[in-house]
């Protein structure tokens, strides 16, 4: 591929994209781009690459998927998310054939597009190639692409002078002289535009003149040799009118001939068009137009006064009403430029536009446009709009605000329950007071029975109850959230159906029952087919992950994993990226991989940093700490538990998984006795919840942790009162230990490899080997053995299992275990009698047995036979 100029750099990005999913040039203004990334896309079409051209802009960045509604379809379908609509449009239209993203200036994409291009680029659907101008921050969805290694980043400079003046000759299409390239070079020091733009206005003013084969530019039209001051001299020519046009044009772009009826017809467009200050292009059947830079646009918005931006604004917004603003897209836009530009519009053009930015995931432009809806309507509709902005971006100051005015507005008894909801939500998830929000509720409820629901404006009686059901839930307290949520599955296909939903999944999984967890949410799945997902606030990506969860509670971590993949390619916004995330960390853990779940779990905490709705930072905390305690990482555990433990959101849902976190930093840092009490404890309190998943992992852990005698009977009883195969398998690992029993010692490993839980299966593994050692069977043993490495070697090596002494024909006892693990991590005798509560004397004695026994003599002969001991417990 041949660019005047570029060709190393062309050669660089042709590889980045045949060997990776995409790249992005980098540079400062003017150094030529935007050219070369439409020469790399014109490249990829003629290889059979579908290319999806999309330019950010000032005013696309306003705009949820403002970079991409040329994609969507010219019919209504305001019950499809855009989101959907969008990627299925783009892949309806490549028909099979590899897609090319090409996005320029992605530091001005809107936060619903950056969403869109992350997904398809981590599902393998698109390749990227973008340009970001130097010193702007890209959008943090590209940044978490380049720094997985998943982006080229390439560099592009000004022009050297040979490539300098290459360029210069391809502008004019005619060889320029020696004295031409000079006087050029000292001006634009290889800047691509500047280039382009004082040689394209030296020809329109007649300044380029023959001179023999070559030709000669007489007078360069420059006052200073600054890029903003060329684009001036390039526009100062333009009589008043045309720069009216151009004006209003920076402010609309992408936009149609008609949002620019009032300042221009088609003959200046036209005649615009031919002078290179504009393009045309044709968007499923209509046109659309842009400035022929970035760059014209950024010069003509710095000149104009806030008060005459203001009005050019009002003007494009009832250009755009008087075409009818018949798309969703339209709906948005004029919504925005309405509230921009002062403009009164219906009441049901902002109201409309609020859902539709909410359900795109842009909440900072729901927001603005459902605060000017209540303001000028101060409707019911407005309010609550304004009201689920509020609540999802956790602002408690603004709620504190709009809520008295909003109560005020509801007349029917749907509208007060509707007000209960969204404000116990900001209560519970924001403002992490539980016993408000119950208050809020219950006051609602005694307010209103069930007669009231006659009147279908605002919510039913049911649809709150179920939202108290999610709170309980999520609070600990399955068994009330169960009894609320069960008659509450019969509705749909509504947003009852889906709250109840959500709940009892919640509750079903805390109980044991995670197999009509699973039927719950497949009923809520079932209603987002019918309703579509816009039809309901709640996320059906929420439904995904906590499907997922219920499917790791089964011992089903093929299904968990299609569920959370399938919820993280389809998020619309970073707090559903954020959620999608953490799961996603617990199913590696879970895998033996922490060292893989470190980057997911920091991944969701930045996603879920500006989302409060439904997401607490508590799960987060906990997580982290797990995930950092299963790899070793003790200084990193204790950051994460020190935030955690001051952290006091009401819920704790998943709180057992800190617990876990503690004891296996504790056992990490040589305190055996000290990680079994911590799970001791958090069981007994997990059995006060009635929360049998929580209190089954607890008691696993003491198993792994050598105690399985202690914890056999419960696990049992834990077992038989739940489905699944998870907590049966923990139940028969504690049972095969106790009983020592070999073969099913093995049968379990086998169980977990078939669940995917490898760390768990290669721990069964090496114990049914020393236990088929001990029964005098050393070919069983070493073909055991021989299993337990392979499953060891699918997980991490950062991550150590729990202590397993290979010690041959002589086995330790279990006392003598845990004393040559401590020694050999350098501990001294008198440190191993603290740790576990005997006498130094003592400690010795196991010590000198266990020399004897091994074969050794010191304690680096222990430390190197026992390869370091024990750094960390790993799930």
């Amino acid at each position: 591929m041949a660019v005047a100029g570029r060709s190393k750099e062309a050669q660089r990005a042709v590889e980045a994209l045949r060997n990776g999913p995409g790249l992005y040039l980098a540079g400062p203004a003017g150094v030529g781009k935007s050219h070369l990334a439409e020469e790399i896309a014109r490249w990829a079409e003629a290889e059979g690459t579908s290319v999806v051209r999309a330019r950010a802009t000032a005013g696309s960045s306003e705009l949820p998927f403002g970079a991409f509604l040329a994609q969507l379809a010219a019919s209504e379908r305001f019950l499809t998310p855009m989101f959907a609509e969008i990627r299925d449009r783009i892949k309806e239209r490549a028909n099979g054939a590899p897609i090319l993203l090409s996005v320029d200036d992605v530091h001005l994409l809107d936060d619903a597009s950056a969403v869109l291009i992350h997904q398809m680029v981590t599902a393998g659907e698109a390749q990227l190639l973008a340009t970001l101008r130097s010193g702007q921050m890209a959008p943090r969805e590209v940044l978490d692409l380049w720094q997985r290694g998943e982006l080229v980043r390439l560099d592009i400079g000004p022009f050297d002078r040979a490539n300098a003046e290459q360029v210069a000759d391809a502008v004019l299409e005619r060889p320029l002289d020696a004295a031409t390239h000079e006087r050029l070079w000292n001006l634009a020091r290889g800047n691509a535009l500047y280039i382009r733009e004082v040689l394209l206005a030296a020809d329109q003013e007649g300044h380029v003149v023959a001179n023999g084969q070559r030709s000669t530019v007489t007078h360069l039209p420059l006052t200073a040799p600054r890029l903003a001051d060329t684009v001036r001299a390039r526009l100062g020519h333009l009589d008043a009118a045309t720069h009216t046009a151009l004006v209003h044009l920076a402010f609309a772009e992408p936009c149609g001939p008609a949002e620019l009826a009032s300042v221009a017809d088609a003959t200046m467009l036209g005649a615009l068009e031919q002078s290179e200050l504009i393009t045309v292009a044709t968007d499923d059947r209509r046109l659309s137009i842009r400035l022929a830079h970035p760059l014209y646009g950024e010069v003509l918005r710095a000149a104009t006064p806030l008060l005459q931006r203001r009005a050019i604004l009002g003007t494009l917004a009832r250009d755009l009403l008087a075409t009818g603003a018949r798309r969703r897209a339209d709906t948005v836009k004029l919504a925005r430029l309405a509230v921009d530009g002062g403009v009164e519009v219906g009441a049901e053009v902002l109201v409309n536009a609020a859902k539709i930015t909410f359900h795109a995931g842009d909440r900072v432009l729901c927001e603005r446009i459902a605060r000017r809806a209540f303001e000028t309507t101060n409707s019911f509709a407005a309010g609550w709009e304004l009201a689920n902005c509020l609540y999802v971006e956790g602002d408690l100051a603004g709620a504190a605000e709009h809520f008295p005015k909003w109560r005020l507005l509801a007349s029917a008894p749907g509208e007060h329950l509707a007000v209960a909801l969204v404000e116990s939500q900001i209560t519970y998830w924001a403002a992490e007071d539980e016993t408000e929000a119950l208050r809020i509720v219950y006051a609602a409820l005694d307010a209103h029975d069930e007669d009231d629901d006659e009147d279908e404006r605002g919510i039913s009686r049911d649809e709150l109850l179920a939202n108290r059901a999610m709170l309980d839930a999520c609070s600990g307290r399955g068994l009330r959230a169960w009894a609320t949520s069960e008659r509450l599955l019969e509705h749909g296909p509504d947003q009852t159906l889906v709250r109840a939903a959500l709940a009892s999944s919640h509750a079903l999984r805390t109980l044991g029952r995670p197999v009509d967890a699973i039927a719950a949410l497949n009923r809520a799945d079932e209603a987002f087919a019918v309703m579509g997902q816009e039809a309901v606030s709640l996320s059906a990506r929420i439904v995904l992950a906590a499907r997922a969860l219920a499917h790791i509670q089964c011992g089903d971590l093929a299904s968990a994993r299609a569920d959370i993949e399938r919820a993280r390619r389809d998020a619309i916004s970073e707090g559903q990226l954020g959620l999608a995330y953490l799961v996603m960390s617990y199913l590696e853990v879970l895998q033996g991989r922490p060292i893989q779940a470190r980057t997911l779990i920091e991944q969701s905490a930045i996603w879920t940093s500006r989302f409060s709705g439904g997401v607490s930072q508590r799960w987060i905390l906990g997580m982290q700490a797990y995930v950092y305690a299963s790899g070793g990482d003790l200084a990193g555990t204790e950051r994460a538990l020190a935030q955690f433990d001051a952290d006091r959101h009401p819920s704790h849902l998943f709180d057992f998984i800190a617990a876990v976190a503690r004891s296996r930093a504790s056992f990490a840092a040589g305190q055996p006795e000290v990680a079994r009490e911590i799970v001791r404890a958090e069981a007994v309190e997990m059995l006060a919840f009635c929360d049998l998943i929580g209190e089954a992992n607890c008691l696993y852990e003491l198993v792994r942790l050598d105690r399985p005698d202690e914890v056999v009977v419960r696990l049992a009883e834990v077992a038989d009162a739940s489905q699944g195969d998870l907590v049966a398998a923990f139940a028969a690992h504690a049972r095969a230990r106790v009983d020592d029993d070999g073969d099913g010692l093995a049968a379990v490993a086998e169980r977990f490899a078939a669940m995917q839980l490898n760390l768990y299966a290669s721990e069964a593994a090496a114990q049914a080997s020393d236990a088929v050692r001990r029964a005098g069977d050393q070919r069983g043993a070493s073909r055991l053995l021989v299993r337990a490495s392979e499953l060891r070697a699918l997980c991490d090596d950062q991550v150590s299992a729990s202590p397993v002494v290979d010690a041959g024909p002589v086995a330790l006892t279990r006392r003598e275990r845990e004393i040559a693990v401590l020694a050999a991590q350098g501990l001294a005798s008198k440190e191993i009698g603290d740790r576990l509560y005997i006498s130094r004397r003592t400690a010795e004695n196991h010590l000198a047995k266990v020399y004897d026994k091994l074969g050794v003599r010191t304690r680096v002969d222990l430390a190197r036979l026992l390869d370091g001991g024990v750094t960390a417990l790993a799930s």
